[in-house]
């Protein structure tokens, strides 16, 4: 459905899909299935990065606690970083804080300077720890407008 919808209608419910950052953060699960909200956006706007997204959990079985899977074909990038086992779960603590610290090696190996994360998608206090335990590029926080 979100497929047919124009970019801009999809830019305007999501600001973050604009942001002149390097790369968005988009959390997953580890089972194929991507989100219902940005995460439905991104797969409409970047369907191939939903097949190497599902290539990587079903086929590779790659994507995991602690893992990233990076996309570097859109501007800005996508970084998957799972934060639950299944889509049907609650976020799990020990997934973001993994998650979180392997996207700290990946920013600074990349040199990425700059990250944006939808807001109210984990726990924003529980998020902003797992933040401060690690370093960081500039962090640009976004909320939908639906």
């Amino acid at each position: 459905m979100y497929h047919l919808l124009p970019q801009e209608f999809l830019e305007n419910e999501y600001p973050i899909l604009k942001t002149d950052c390097q790369a968005i953060i988009n959390f997953v699960s580890c089972d194929g299935v991507m989100g219902y909200k940005l995460g439905l956006r991104l797969k409409a706007l970047y369907p191939r990065m939903h097949e190497s997204y599902i290539k990587a959990c079903i086929h590779d079985k790659t994507l995991d606690k602690g893992k990233v899977l990076i996309w570097t074909k859109s501007l800005p990038w996508v970084i998957n970083i799972p934060v639950k086992e299944t889509w049907k779960e609650v976020d799990n603590i020990e997934f973001v804080e993994e998650g979180i610290k392997k996207l700290s090696l990946v920013c600074e190996k990349m040199q990425i300077s700059s990250i944006a994360i939808q807001k109210n998608y984990i726990n924003d206090e529980y998020l902003e720890h797992c933040i401060q335990e690690n370093k960081l590029p500039e962090i640009k926080y976004y909320e939908e407008n639906i």
